[in-house]
């Protein structure tokens, strides 16, 4: 209703003629001459909309009318998509975690409105199905990969602008989701700041959004970031943060500091497995022979813990000592005759 309140632009509902309270109270001033487009959420429910094509037995209220008998001239139209897929674009975003790909695509889609972006990823759709803490749930997110696979097959056969808000940083994964989308105008925006504000952003997102990403699994995307090329599977391949010269030498710098970790693990890994190895020697090598006192008892105790170790099982050192102990164990068994 735009003439009952001067200024304000009000919103209410009726159901078979009976009106209910008003629902929102908008301030004229706020649609700045924009037109209003009727939009309808249901789930697991079949209707019909009445724009004044269908006779019923409700009646409008008085002053009000359908939009069907609005002249053309006073209605709208929306926004058209593409009408083949060469006017499609599909939108890859690559970079690391918390690099700032979200926040670019929210603000490339308030930006570029009327292309209408359709964003596919994970946390859209964990989103939309209203599931709060979710984070560490590797059911949940198996599943909403499985949706997001599921949602990649029906947007390849759409006529629609696409984003895939994804990591994408392994160029193998990169190529195997662009062939779904053959004829389409392909790009790539890569967002790769410098590593200090990277780890700032990351550090806030796990403050603000609650969400944890272990450094192992980070690192490994470090090791094995492929920067993508326009002789690829893109058209066109955008840098929005360092430039293409400075995210290569970053990237270098990450498969480097990869390698001094790992070489620094396996030498830490092979001191241990050293150190075992001496400990279980040593420990099999603590071995005596005990003789009995009594006089009447020509006992002995020979207590051995090489069964532990083969590799001491015939060893010179062992056959010295059984050497050893024949010697001494006749001797005394003489002299005690």
């Amino acid at each position: 209703d735009f003439e009952s309140e001067p200024g304000n632009v009000l919103l209410f509902f009726a159901k078979n003629n009976l009106n209910f309270e008003l629902a929102y109270c908008i301030n004229y001033e706020d649609f700045h001459s924009r037109p209003l487009f009727p939009h309808i959420f249901v789930k697991n429910v079949s209707f019909q909309v009445n724009f004044g094509q269908l006779n019923t037995k409700y009646s409008l209220q008085s002053g009000f009318r359908f939009i069907n008998d609005y002249y053309e001239d006073d209605r709208i139209r929306g926004t058209l998509g593409p009408s083949s897929k060469e006017e499609c674009e599909i939108i890859m975003m690559v970079g690391l975690p918390g690099a700032g790909k979200s926040f670019w695509v929210e603000r490339h889609c308030a930006i570029n409105i009327d292309k209408k972006y359709v964003v596919l990823s994970t946390n859209n759709i964990i989103y939309q199905m209203k599931i709060d803490n979710y984070e560490g749930s590797h059911d949940m997110m198996d599943r909403a990969m499985q949706c997001l696979r599921i949602m990649f097959d029906i947007a390849a056969c759409r006529k629609r602008n696409i984003i895939i808000d994804q990591t994408n940083v392994y160029g193998n994964n990169r190529r195997r989701k662009m062939s779904l989308f053959d004829g389409f105008y392909r790009r790539a925006v890569v967002v790769i700041p410098d590593d200090n504000e990277y780890q700032r952003r990351r550090f806030k997102q796990q403050i603000e959004q609650d969400k944890f990403i272990p450094d192992s699994f980070v690192n490994q995307m470090k090791a094995n970031f492929d920067l993508p090329e326009v002789a690829d599977v893109f058209d066109d391949v955008e840098y929005a943060e360092l430039t293409f010269r400075y995210a290569r030498d970053l990237v270098m710098y990450y498969r480097h500091q990869n390698q001094i970790i790992k070489e620094t693990l396996r030498k830490k890994n092979k001191r241990k497995t050293i150190d075992n190895h001496w400990f279980h020697i040593k420990k099999n090598n603590n071995r005596s022979i005990q003789f009995s006192h009594d006089r009447h008892s020509n006992n002995i105790d020979l207590s051995f813990n090489h069964y532990h170790s083969p590799l001491l099982s015939h060893s010179k050192q062992h056959r010295h000592c059984l050497s050893t102990f024949n010697h001494h164990y006749y001797r005394y068994k003489n002299g005690s005759k």
